[in-house]
């Protein structure tokens, strides 16, 4: 859990740190956290369909896990401002673990893209 903590906290401060106006951080990071373990764990899905060579669940699936990640990132870091604990727990680290953070976080979400869309393309093109 203290590993989608950090998650959180990065996109949220991410999105303090860039200014967007008109748009709550923690929404911007509800959603990052949301689409990064949505890809997550449809990749475990594909993989899953490739080895078996068939489909589980239908489209429909995929938008009805979305929600429900979504609702399940929503009610443990949004709803009794959660993000302001995460914020406070992680602010008191030295510099160079926030820089060692944020290039792990970087790197976890541009590996989960990868791997997401690798895996999209191989179950298309097994299914």
């Amino acid at each position: 859990m203290i590993v989608y903590k950090y998650l959180f906290y990065k996109f949220y401060s991410f999105s303090k740190s860039i200014g967007n106006v008109g748009v709550a951080n923690e929404a911007n990071a509800w959603m990052n956290s949301t689409i990064f373990i949505w890809f997550n764990l449809l990749s475990f899905k594909y993989i899953i369909e490739v080895q078996i060579k068939r489909e589980l669940f239908n489209g429909s699936f995929d938008f009805l896990l979305a929600v429900v990640v979504g609702i399940f990132v929503y009610l443990i870091s949004v709803r009794h401002d959660s993000f302001l604990q995460y914020e406070k727990l992680f602010l008191t680290q030295k510099r160079s673990k926030r820089i060692i953070g944020t290039m792990l976080v970087i790197i976890y979400c541009m590996i989960s893209v990868t791997i997401f869309f690798y895996l999209y393309r191989l179950h298309r093109a097994f299914l």
